[in-house]
């Protein structure tokens, strides 16, 4: 990698009530007044009634009088309304899924830069896309935050490509041995992919007689971790921010999908099997399920007792029994970015 760009690479680190027509006011003010005229006559008319019942009483005290209970039967319940005992955990609220949030537009992109990071024991992640019309969408390496974006200009785009290739480590798809983090960078060259993973051998389950990184390349690899971790403290000059304003990005959609075996629906709850079984992603490669049917999937599995293991801005998983002799299942909901296409949408 050039001294040109190791510099770069551093510098980037209701209502008011109507009035009523006064006509219909003086309608119901004149219905009003003869309502209470009868209302007074009928007291006067009680007035003798109770005075005759009072004497009546005097007269005939020694005899039993019945007491007046008035006794009103319980209301009647159908059974299917009856509520459902509450799980402890029903009601809980879930980040990834606030209500009402509108999606980013557009909903799809062209990604000419992917680029993707997480640690060996199951932490936190870093996610980035850089899109061909300049957005820049990621979530670094923090769980509780959600995805950002800004937007280049074309030349921002290019500057940003131009310092990844200048490394030499992306001419052709390659797998290189080096300890710590596992990185996936897939990134646009004349109209093909080109695909670079590096990781700890353990993680390169088929490409363990890959390379191991040379020190050079590895501190470029370094500086590439570091540069795409965090698009918000980049520096670059105003002529490469189209928008340099960070904002939230809201997904379209979320991916559902499992991991080591399906669920057993025999030891679902009924209310949860039914939804599950509708959305079930074993039907497809992948499915994608809008804000409103994720909420609903992950209420379902709050009410069934099931607290997720992962409940965060930008992850949702659970482990729910599996078919026997498989394991658990690991279902799991996450948000889904512009170029996540090509998945069957619920």
């Amino acid at each position: 990698m050039t001294d040109n760009s190791h510099e770069t690479l551093e510098r980037i680190a209701q209502r008011v009530p109507v009035p009523e027509p006064a006509y219909d006011r003086f309608l119901r003010h004149r219905d009003r007044k003869e309502r209470n005229r009868r209302l007074r006559a009928g007291a006067l008319a009680l007035a003798v009634i109770v005075v005759a019942a009072a004497i009546f009483i005097r007269e005939y005290r020694s005899a039993p009088t019945p007491a007046d209970h008035s006794i009103q039967p319980p209301p009647v319940q159908d059974v299917d309304e009856q509520p459902a005992q509450r799980s402890p955990i029903e009601g809980l609220e879930f980040p990834m899924l606030p209500v009402g949030a509108q999606p980013s537009t557009p909903i799809t992109g062209d990604a000419v830069v992917e680029f993707s990071s997480w640690r060996q024991d199951g932490g936190s992640f870093v996610e980035m896309a850089i899109y061909a019309d300049g957005r820049v969408i990621w979530h670094p390496n923090q769980n509780n935050v959600g995805f950002s974006q800004l937007r280049l200009t074309p030349a921002g785009v290019e500057t940003i490509r131009s310092i990844i290739i200048s490394t030499g480590l992306f001419n052709h798809d390659l797998n290189l041995r080096r300890p710590g983090s596992i990185s996936r960078l897939t990134i646009l060259r004349g109209g093909r992919s080109v695909f670079v993973q590096w990781a700890n051998a353990s993680w390169l389950e088929g490409h363990k007689d890959n390379p191991e990184a040379t020190p050079s390349e590895s501190r470029d690899l370094g500086e590439i971790e570091r540069l795409l971790g965090d698009p918000s403290v980049w520096h670059l000059s105003s002529d490469l921010y189209a928008d340099p304003t960070v904002r939230p990005f809201e997904p379209s959609g979320f991916m559902f999908q499992y991991d080591r075996n399906h669920w057993d629906p025999s030891q679902l709850p009924s209310h949860a099997r039914d939804v599950l079984a509708r959305y079930d992603p074993a039907t497809s490669s992948c499915l994608i399920v809008t804000s409103d049917v994720a909420l609903r999937i992950a209420r379902v599995l709050a009410r069934a007792g099931f607290a997720p293991l992962t409940n965060s801005p930008v992850s949702l998983d659970w482990k729910l029994p599996g078919i026997s002799g498989g394991g658990p299942s690991n279902p799991h909901l996450s948000p889904v970015l512009p170029h996540d296409v090509g998945c069957e949408r619920e």
